[in-house]
């Protein structure tokens, strides 16, 4: 098995996009973001998993998610990165301020999860 930061559980084979995740909160928000997709009515469009974002200085990003979300049918689809987590690192820190302040699809969406409890900043829904 493969060493992950912070002795999180890697799950392989997501039911829904069939990806690793890193761990099981960020599964259970991939199953939730699925499910948003699949319910009629819904303003999730497409979820896109790992998608790789370019910031200033040519630095690559590698986040969760990117939700494309059509708040009103017949609008334009706007584009919210999710990134989820469960211990924030200075480095994770430091990369978030840059986005928050250069990237046009500001700002980043964290999800944490406390319990089954779940907690967003960030852009909410």
């Amino acid at each position: 098995m493969k060493r992950v930061k912070y002795h999180a559980q890697q799950v392989k084979g997501c039911t829904w996009c069939h990806n690793t995740h890193g761990s099981k909160i960020e599964a259970r928000e991939c199953a939730h973001l699925h499910m948003l997709k699949l319910e009629q009515g819904g303003k999730v469009v497409w979820v896109d998993v790992f998608p790789v974002v370019t910031l200033p200085g040519g630095e690559h990003w590698k986040l969760d998610f990117c939700v494309y979300e059509q708040p009103v049918w017949g609008e334009d689809i706007i584009p919210v990165f999710v990134d989820v987590k469960g211990c924030e690192t200075s480095e994770f820190k430091r990369k978030r301020k840059v986005f928050d302040t250069y990237h046009p699809a500001r700002p980043l969406r964290i999800v944490k999860y406390s319990g089954k409890r779940r907690i967003v900043t960030g852009n909410p829904e």
